[in-house]
């Protein structure tokens, strides 16, 4: 049975490409016959079969057209309706469609933002493409695919369809948004490495100079600073605090360009400073624990949406004094929850004091 649907997706495969390749558009569209191929070869037979050809060769023509422009860097996205007046074909549901640099956490990020608004995705397509664009931007060729291919910049070209949204206003904020995700995503790609590298480097320091608390406590933490950044951490934002102590409140003063990631400062989002008012939380800032970890109040834009996992430790002065902090946002990963507490760093060590006890 696999064989035979197999067979018949690709023999609708190349019915949809012949039909593409004899479409007039094709004279104005020279890439036309090759987008086609890549864009429906991993779509199953199934969503293929509930298209109608001539509009998947019409919605082909109308994102290679959306596509014929960008500038790398930057996101192009557009949510719509279309119709045969305005783009040659047309569907009950609205379309998203988005061309970008290709990186990861796209497709789950941008489908976790539309289910957050209450709408539902009906079908995803998203070849990823090797391109060339010249200086402007425009599209001068679509490379085949082919093993080992260095040619040309990867691009990830998406259309989503999802449920009918006929509010012009709330398409508008569809794309706003989507735009903010993607630049939450980019910045967290952008920054992984550097943000693995401070991981790296707070171990070192720590190990070099480590505050006069419990050693174990301290040795604890610092494994399990190596352990998250092992791939039990989906890393996305870092920032350096200052702890400024006051009689009715303490402030945590942001440090200026330590921002990674999600916590980079942008023109829409300024590190801000936290004052710290709660006398219970006061003394939790201030107790002599090398670590904590908790639940952010926002919940991620990257790779899926949850409440943000919050991890903080604290830099003590010489007298073992806590003078700031240095945080990590992010996501554990499934592999981090499914494992055994007894097998996890500090909390390993947390179980071991509760049963000695």
């Amino acid at each position: 049975m696999q064989r035979r649907s197999s067979n018949a997706q690709i023999k609708l495969l190349e019915s949809i490409v012949s039909n593409a390749s004899n479409h007039p558009a094709a004279k104005e569209l020279p890439l036309l016959t090759e987008f086609v191929k890549q864009a429906y070869r991993n779509v199953s037979l199934d969503d293929l079969t509930n298209h109608n050809q001539d509009d998947l060769v019409a919605a082909a023509i109308s994102g290679l057209k959306f596509a014929q422009k960008r500038k790398p860097g930057k996101p192009k996205i557009r949510a719509f309706n279309p119709t045969i007046e305005g783009h040659g074909w047309s569907l009950a549901h609205t379309v998203v469609e988005i061309v970008n640099d290709d990186m990861p956490f796209l497709v789950d990020s941008v489908r976790a933002a539309i289910n957050e608004i209450g709408l539902t995705v009906q079908l995803t397509i998203h070849p990823i493409l090797r391109v060339i664009r010249d200086e402007e931007g425009n599209l001068l060729d679509i490379l085949p695919r082919k093993k080992n291919q260095t040619k040309g910049a990867k691009e990830s070209m998406m259309r989503l369809e999802i449920d009918r949204e006929s509010d012009e206003q709330a398409l508008k904020k569809l794309v706003s948004r989507l735009k903010a995700i993607l630049g939450d995503v980019r910045s967290a790609v952008e920054d992984w490495d550097a943000m693995r590298s401070k991981a790296k480097e707070i171990c070192e320091e720590i190990e070099q100079n480590p505050p006069s608390i419990d050693e174990a406590t301290v040795a604890e933490s610092v494994a399990l600073i190596r352990w998250m950044e092992n791939n039990h951490f989906t890393l996305l934002g870092y920032r350096e605090y200052e702890l400024e102590r006051g009689e009715d409140k303490d402030i945590l003063k942001p440090l200026p360009k330590t921002g990674l990631g999600i916590l980079r400062p942008t023109s829409s989002r300024k590190p801000k400073t936290v004052e710290i008012t709660s006398r219970d939380i006061r003394s939790q800032a201030r107790a002599r624990e090398m670590l904590f970890i908790t639940k952010a109040n926002s919940k991620s834009t990257v790779h899926r949406s949850a409440y943000l996992d919050y991890v903080g430790i604290k830099v003590f002065d010489t007298a073992g004094r806590v003078i700031g902090e240095k945080r990590f946002l992010g996501l554990f990963t499934s592999v981090a929850y499914s494992r055994n507490p007894r097998d996890i760093p500090l909390l390993r060590h947390k179980v071991a004091q509760v049963m000695t006890d």
